[in-house]
């Protein structure tokens, strides 16, 4: 021990040792390809450090394998999953993340959340209800039912439902039906939760005002867009062995891909490249980029290619950069459609872009920090950069030097100088073609078919010339007796 030269006496007692460092949430799949879906399961208990360490979950635990639930949906649905292991640790936190005033104090819970309800999602809340409970709820819901009827009810819904008072609804009325419609085909029987209040009596309508169901709506997220939604599911049949809760997690993901539409590409992403377009994936995806780019907001272009991979390229970011849809023809179609019948008229190019912007967010999202540094403009100027270390290098000088977008363009400029520009007037042999990169390739092609349209436009606006010409020629042209020219 070292000693003062001055007293003579023991220095300063050592400081106490830090405590454990708090676990936060765990979060499943940050950057996930699918942003129309947000799961959380707000207190899951690991039982490797719960307070019963080592044994069998309990009837009493509530919310046991609720983790395991949400790990499994979002493993289906490819989608983001907030995990509250920490519930029932013997050490701190132990927070209720369904609870505002614990939840609150994980800075990374309450961000991840505001991420992702940029992207509107649909967020189901996952918890555990006794067989007891739901057995109660079931007899709310229908008082006449026989004491010695078996029990029919799985799950409870709620989405903040109050007896004649609408004002902390977390869903519309018609989707929440619509979910515990689907839920009962697929072997979840789900009933709303009962808003009965009656003493000694928790409900389970997520209508409470500390209740983490009601956090979108209580911050400005319009429900009609982040519809929130919290399921409670008994635990006889479907949380009571691992088995039993994957089997429950895919009902569950099955059932809001139904919901939401979700196409089996995004789910399976190794399905085959489709041979035919898809009419009604065309026509949803139509009216959902149209109803995108209607809002006209910052991330717009953003969250057209998000949209774009998730549907067409099975949310495989690696074959959206390569280029490479499932759904190729589909998405060929869907460009025809929207040159064809929006005013506004995003180019071919334009959505190109977009993908390829998406693609770039994801990619640098978490370990370039500089790319978000730079404007909007200047970052699709950089989708035009293929090479990913060539992109970096960019990056990090218009970063450092405050390139202004045309300084950035005269840099890829550069970049791209070795290769002459593409024109149909001088269209390179297949083998040549074979050589080069899809990204110019497609670029190409872009500018290719609007060449063609163009021609197309002129072309019918000489022929009228040509017909006015002619019908003035048939005027003044002498004719015979028989009336011929």
């Amino acid at each position: 021990m070292s000693t003062s030269k001055k007293s003579g006496k023991s220095a300063t007692a050592p400081a106490p040792p830090k405590p454990a460092q708090q676990t936060e949430i765990t979060v499943v799949d940050k950057y996930p390809p699918v942003v129309s879906v947000l799961v959380v399961a707000p207190h899951a208990w690991n039982k490797k450090e719960g307070k019963e360490k080592g044994t069998d979950y309990t009837e009493d635990d509530l919310d046991d394998f609720t983790g395991e639930i949400a790990q499994k949906v979002a493993s289906i649905l490819r989608c983001k999953a907030l995990i509250n292991w920490d519930w029932k640790k013997t050490m701190a936190p132990a927070r209720n993340y369904n609870d505002r005033a614990d939840a609150e104090k994980d800075n990374r819970f309450i961000s991840e959340l505001r991420e992702a309800g940029r992207y509107e999602p649909f967020v189901l809340w996952i918890h555990g209800a006794t067989d007891k409970a739901i057995i109660e709820e079931e007899k709310i819901n229908n008082p006449k039912k026989p004491e010695d009827e078996e029990p029919l009810v799985h799950a409870v819904l709620g989405c903040g439902q109050k007896d004649n008072d609408n004002s902390v609804l977390t869903a519309n009325q018609q989707i929440a039906k619509d979910f515990m419609a689907i839920l009962r085909e697929k072997g979840i029987n789900t009933i709303p939760a009962s808003p009965s209040t009656s003493p000694g009596r928790k409900t389970k309508c997520a209508n409470q005002t500390e209740n983490m169901c009601q956090w979108f709506r209580q911050n400005g997220f319009d429900i009609e867009k982040v519809p929130s939604v919290q399921i409670e599911i008994k635990r006889t049949g479907f949380r009571d062995s691992q088995a039993n809760a994957e089997n429950t997690g895919e009902i569950l993901a099955k059932s809001v891909a139904e919901l939401l539409g979700i196409e089996n590409e995004v789910l399976v992403p190794d399905i085959a490249e489709e041979t035919e377009p898809n009419e009604t994936l065309v026509e949803r995806a139509y009216t959902k980029v149209s109803e995108i780019v209607g809002k006209g907001f910052h991330n717009v272009m953003e969250e057209v290619g998000r949209y774009l991979i998730e549907r067409f390229y099975g949310g495989d970011f690696k074959r959206a950069d390569e280029g490479r849809p499932l759904k190729g023809q589909s998405f060929l179609q869907l460009i025809n459609r929207i040159q064809e019948n929006n005013d506004s008229k995003p180019s071919k190019t334009w959505l190109y872009n977009a993908k390829d912007l998406a693609v770039d967010i994801h990619r640098f999202r978490g370990s370039l920090p500089t790319y978000f540094e730079l404007s909007h403009s200047q970052r699709v100027r950089l989708t035009n950069v293929r090479d990913v270390k060539e992109k970096v290098r960019l990056i990090q000088l218009a970063h450092d030097n405050n390139y202004t977008v045309a300084h950035l363009n005269r840099e890829i400029g550069l970049i791209n100088k070795k290769d002459p520009p593409l024109t149909l007037a001088k269209m390179p042999t297949v083998k040549e073609l074979r050589k080069m990169r899809l990204k110019r390739l497609q670029k190409f092609e872009a500018r290719a078919e609007n060449e063609i349209k163009k021609l197309n436009k002129t072309i019918k606006e000489y022929e009228e010339k040509i017909k006015r010409l002619k019908s003035v020629i048939e005027e003044k042209a002498p004719k015979n007796e028989e009336g011929q020219n």
